[in-house]
């Protein structure tokens, strides 16, 4: 699995949503093809933190976390839900990696572009893993 997949499928666990219907990753539909209420990741990539020479890693993986509806307030309310349980270690752990730190930042919440009365928030995320060759 990989850590796109996994972030994904740890997003769909707190915030109630379902991959492939109101969870995407890499971009949201067309709202003509989705409900108002949607929440997307992209992945920014990832690199090599630290390497031991007996083959460990850390690598840092960067995300981008979108949620879009018409409610501000729920934006809001769900973003910051989310961001503090992000950033709490002990609370989140991705399945399939040692996830050893998650920093997550929030952002103001904006008119989404598409000029359809609706709001979109962004929360910044980078996640560290450990892993042993």
């Amino acid at each position: 699995m990989s850590v796109s997949s996994s972030f994904a499928s740890y997003l769909a666990g707190v915030t109630g949503t379902t991959l492939g219907q109101d969870l995407f990753i890499g971009e949201a539909p067309s709202s003509n093809r989705v409900a108002d209420t949607v929440w997307w990741i992209v992945e920014n990539g990832g690199g090599i933190v630290q390497k031991n020479a007996t083959g460990e890693t850390r690598k840092s993986y960067q995300f981008n976390v979108y949620c879009r509806d018409r409610d501000y307030g729920a934006i809001l309310t769900a973003m910051s839900a989310l961001e503090e349980d992000l950033n709490c270690d002990a609370c989140t752990q991705l399945s399939g990696y040692d996830t050893i730190d998650i920093e997550a930042t929030t952002f103001p919440i904006d008119n989404d572009l598409d000029a359809e009365d609706r709001k979109k928030g962004l929360l910044q995320v980078t996640i560290t893993t450990y892993k042993e060759c």
